[in-house]
């Protein structure tokens, strides 16, 4: 399966909107918590793409089977941006075959993996199939009518 972030160049205006049974449950969860704040409109809906590894390490490695002609630096785990400082560094350092062997391991394909690798589940749900055949997608404008006719 291959999954592309859905985007303004890549799909014009409708690259903004999300899945409505998603965003009614974001809308649900901010009126319980912010009761204020859930009464002013949207004014922009966005999905983020994240790739996620089951210990929350980076993957930065050659894949196996290319011999050496493909590289990977993945896997923020949802905490990537402020590691920006330094990952430049890591991936250089692979590239060039200069890692540290402990840190090799630590970001390569080969790392132990096992059902306690993940120190915490930060991401709550199961995964969702977002098939755009199938679903109804929904802009903020779409949230913002809806809630109108709901008050």
């Amino acid at each position: 399966m291959v999954s592309t972030p859905r985007t303004l160049r890549s799909h014009g205006v409708k690259g903004t909107q999300i899945p409505s049974d998603l965003l009614q449950y974001l809308h649900e969860q901010l009126k319980a918590t912010y009761p204020e704040l859930a009464k002013y409109p949207l004014d922009t809906t966005r999905l983020c793409w994240y790739m996620d590894t089951p210990d929350e390490n980076f993957l930065i490695d050659c894949v196996p089977g290319f011999d050496g002609s493909l590289f990977i630096a993945t896997g923020g785990s949802g905490h990537a941006f402020k590691f920006l400082p330094v990952i430049g560094r890591l991936v250089k350092d692979r590239i060039e075959g200069n890692m540290e062997p402990e840190v090799a391991i630590r970001f390569g394909f080969s790392r132990r993996l096992d059902s306690s690798a993940a120190l915490h589940n930060s991401r709550q749900g199961k995964p969702k199939c977002l098939d755009e055949s199938t679903m109804q997608l929904w802009s903020a404008e779409d949230l913002n009518e809806y809630t109108l006719t709901k008050m």
